[in-house]
């Protein structure tokens, strides 16, 4: 664990002094797992943002190339402010995102009577301590964080853009479960694939409640995953189960629940002849419920496993009385069917106004400053190039990577035209 100290006066009226502190080792996470729940339960909605979520991520770094590290800020040896955070380095610069990825929507976490300086410590942290020249967030843009980022990067001289970019569908839960299935038509379908199970055999809904130590239910998860139609498009695009997902969720979700009175975990399955077909996992927190995975057995797709194990966890997840939000995590095609409601996260990208340091790493690397006649050099100038605009998005959506392309001999060009055309 690393510690940095700052002295934060402009903001304030009375001079304060904050402690940073990075923390890459999990271990560390678990040592204060209970002071950072209580500190997250007190700032924040997110589950995934409690420490059993981090410490998994943090232990399996299911991200290739990136590193995870949690900056923990303390005010009088008082938590203030969280921030979980991954980088990577490419091109010779670092790059910082949040961790987990976009889908568990992660924030800064911070006491509001410390927002504004604990934001500027971050910032000053990732940019200066760090010296990244980028820096990307997926927010939601009712973030209270959001604004403040704006105004420091506007303060410091760094680039600032943000624009819609990740959608996931919710429902507001704003009636009973009797009036909701009501509306288009939603029982009579349900009730026409009930009709279809029935032809196929024997069929029935089991439901299990904070499952903790059992790893019987877990795979049967996997065995449902291995089987699903999302294994035909594993193959096909060489991409394999991302199983560390699933664990992160499965054990983040049993220390929690053993840890916060307010958080649960449902898994619904079910059975046709004795046999898993389908299965939904749900997180609960709060006053908002995540639908985290679906999936079902593609042998059974023209049943519509998937839907209807769906519907039953929207239904108990309605008539539990406790949630206001229903959050499907995503908008798949079949999430249509209980909700039209999307909102869109932010992507806000940062990045400082002097890339004098990428470009004298790009010209000082000679396989990349020029176009070579060896045609490895060529396509790999091409290739550390499209990492860049992948890390940090296209030049539409941050500006400052026109600077970058403008800066660079014109030999980019040239090697993206060669790579194309072989």
């Amino acid at each position: 664990m690393q510690k940095i100290t700052f002295m934060v006066s402009e903001e304030i009226a009375t001079p304060i002094g904050l402690s940073l502190y990075t923390i890459s080792d999990p271990s560390e996470i678990l040592e204060s797992g209970d002071v950072l729940d209580a500190f997250v339960n007190n700032w924040s909605k997110n589950p995934f943002s409690l420490s059993g979520f981090f410490i998994r991520f943090m232990k399996s770094n299911r991200v290739i190339g990136w590193t995870p590290f949690v900056l923990v800020i303390k005010a009088d040896e008082k938590i203030v402010g969280i921030a979980p955070l991954m980088k990577k380095k490419r091109l010779g610069q670092h790059f910082v995102q949040f961790f987990p990825h976009d889908g568990f929507s992660p924030d800064f976490i911070i006491d509001n009577q410390y927002r504004q300086v604990c934001m500027r410590c971050f910032l000053e942290y990732l940019f200066t301590t760090l010296n990244c020249n980028f820096v990307s967030f997926n927010m939601d843009p009712e973030s209270p964080n959001l604004e403040i980022i704006e105004q420091q990067c506007k303060v410091h001289g760094i680039s600032f853009s943000a624009r819609p970019q990740w959608e996931h569908r919710i429902i507001p839960v704003e009636c009973t479960w009797d009036e909701f299935q009501k509306k288009k038509g939603r029982r009579r379908i349900i009730r026409q694939i009930e009709r279809k199970l029935d032809q196929i055999g024997s069929w029935r809904i089991e439901q299990f409640e904070n499952p903790s130590n059992r790893p019987d239910i877990l795979e049967k998860i996997l065995n449902v995953e291995k089987l699903s139609w999302k294994e035909s498009e594993r193959k096909s695009t060489g991409i394999e189960l991302d199983e560390e997902t699933l664990l992160m969720i499965w054990e983040g979700s049993q220390t929690a629940a053993r840890n916060k009175q307010d958080f649960k975990w449902s898994i619904w399955f079910l059975q046709i002849n004795c046999e898993i077909v389908a299965y939904t996992f749900a997180v609960k927190y709060k006053e908002k419920a995540f639908i985290t995975t679906t999936s079902y057995d593609d042998h059974y797709r023209k049943f519509y496993v998937g839907k209807y194990i769906t519907n039953i966890a929207v239904r108990d997840l309605f008539n539990e009385g406790q949630f206001k939000t229903i959050d499907f995590m995503g908008d798949s095609a079949f999430m249509s069917f209980w909700s039209s409601v999307l909102l869109s996260n932010v992507r806000v990208f940062m990045c400082k106004t002097n890339l004098a340091p990428l470009v004298k790493y790009l010209r000082s690397n000679s396989s990349l400053s020029r176009v070579s006649k060896d045609v490895l050099s060529t396509t790999r100038l091409f290739k550390e190039l499209s990492a860049l605009f992948d890390l940090m998005g296209d030049s539409e959506s941050c500006p400052c990577l026109n600077t970058v392309i403008e800066k660079l001999p014109s030999a980019v060009e040239q090697a993206k035209k060669f790579a194309l055309e072989n």
